[in-house]
């Protein structure tokens, strides 16, 4: 849409059956929009825009359904915004976390039907809805972690990038297994049933 001139993230939601992007245009961060096949767009309502609560750029993620949250990248003690609708219209919800970390790699984690979002300090918090606006601390990642994304996988696994490199959780994020070699990730997506890494090293 015309609202938005620099990209920050873009998914697929498979609910609204349409594309939904992220980003920003003149100096204003936390411009939504959405499209059916990506010719033409439209402004989601009920964006951030200009809220204090959202800061830089976002980042979104899609329960594959019609649920989809967006969050700000780096502000310290967010909110989230929550669409019902596939991305069509967001509303702005709190969190009840007290941090000085910004958010990173949110998530739904079919497995265990909740939504999840980590804080860049190594914290993953969960929440079954987001309208509630609480947020309950589920997991600590190992010590030095500093997360940039993380998924979680249909059958119940975990997978953060860093620049630590991958780490992976079978149990909720009790323990943690490092993988691979020297990857300096900063974002993963799931394709086909297989995982992406995008980074360096």
């Amino acid at each position: 849409p015309g609202s938005i001139t620099a990209a920050g993230d873009v998914i697929w939601s498979v609910g609204g059956a349409q594309f939904v992007v992220v980003g920003s245009a003149s100096g204003t961060s936390g411009q939504i929009g959405y499209s059916a096949a990506g010719a033409s767009w439209s402004a989601s309502t009920g964006v951030p825009g200009t809220d204090a609560a959202w800061g830089g750029s976002g980042l979104l993620a899609s329960n594959g359904a019609s649920g989809m949250l967006a969050v700000p990248s780096n502000v310290s003690n967010p909110s989230v915004w929550y669409s019902a609708d596939g991305g069509a219209t967001f509303t702005k919800y709190a969190t009840g976390i007290t941090t000085s970390a910004a958010l990173r790699g949110p998530c739904w984690d079919s497995y265990r039907s909740t939504w999840l979002v980590c804080l860049q300090g190594s914290y993953v918090y969960s929440c079954a809805n987001p309208t509630s606006g609480v947020w309950a601390l589920e997991a600590t990642m190992p010590a030095g972690f500093v997360v940039e994304d993380m998924v979680a996988l249909p059958d119940g696994r975990w997978v953060a990038v860093g620049d630590d490199g991958l780490i992976d959780s079978t149990d909720g994020g009790a323990n943690w297994e490092k993988l691979g070699g020297a990857i300096t990730g900063t974002k993963l997506a799931q394709v086909d049933g297989r995982l992406a890494v995008f980074g360096s090293g």
